[in-house]
């Protein structure tokens, strides 16, 4: 009988844009789809992670964050830094008023700001309770939209900054 995999296989991703600061980030984990998700983790935090997620879901993979350790990146207070499954740089911001146990999280423009409510889901682990992608000239729109909502419109807000220009 053939044995099932207790972690996800860590892969090099060279390309990786945390890596091009620390060569220490050049990893990513080989998902469910054989496609490159987390690109810009450690092999510690890797081989964590694909332990966490070797028998998820695709959807969990992509819905996934991973909270990275970067001490020479400045946020004014903010954080943790969490890495989305898309290799981007994702900062909590701040808790959210309104919805218990999540946070206001916000990306770089990558071209457009990934932005929504997170909640932690283990100990490294974070998790979008809804996310956007919105142009850097709306985000403050989007920002102050997030601080409005309650736990019941989390999917309205997604379907209205799913993919705001």
């Amino acid at each position: 009988m053939e044995g099932h995999a207790t972690a996800a296989a860590v892969i090099e991703a060279n390309a990786a844009p945390l890596g091009i600061a620390d060569p220490t980030r050049r990893w990513a984990l080989l998902g469910p789809d054989n496609e490159p998700y987390f690109s810009g983790v450690t092999r510690p935090e890797g081989v964590i992670l694909g332990e966490a997620l070797v028998s998820a879901p695709l959807t969990a993979w992509i819905d996934s964050l991973a909270e990275v350790q970067l001490p020479s990146i400045l946020t004014d207070g903010a954080g943790p830094h969490l890495l989305a499954s898309d290799g981007s740089l994702v900062i909590v911001l701040g808790v959210h008023d309104e919805i218990p146990g999540t946070s206001v999280a916000m990306g770089a423009p990558n071209p457009r700001h990934l932005i929504g409510l997170v909640e932690p889901v283990g100990p490294t682990g974070w998790t979008w309770c809804c996310c956007g992608e919105v142009a850097p000239d709306r985000h403050v729109d989007a920002l102050d939209d997030l601080g409005t909502i309650d736990r019941s419109a989390l999917s309205d807000w997604s379907a209205r900054w799913a993919s705001v220009a």
